[in-house]
């Protein structure tokens, strides 16, 4: 379980996955070569993806314009 969750889900922020006591955050790391050697350690990606191929359609698609109240 990752220490870390995205801020909206139920589980609190910062609690230790055995225990769910709160944890508290005592460093920041903001040098660039530090967070991609980290991550490359543990196997995670150091650089972002390849953005997606636009693509081109010949054909409109169909919408509806039907008014509702």
């Amino acid at each position: 379980m990752p220490m870390t969750q995205e801020i909206g889900e139920s589980t609190p922020v910062l609690e230790r996955p055995r225990c769910h006591s709160k944890m508290q955050m005592i460093s920041f790391i903001t040098e660039t070569k530090a967070i991609r050697d980290i991550l490359a350690s543990i196997g995670l990606a150091t650089a972002p993806p390849e953005p997606a191929k636009a693509y081109v359609t010949t054909q409109q698609e169909h919408f509806s314009f039907d008014y509702v109240e």
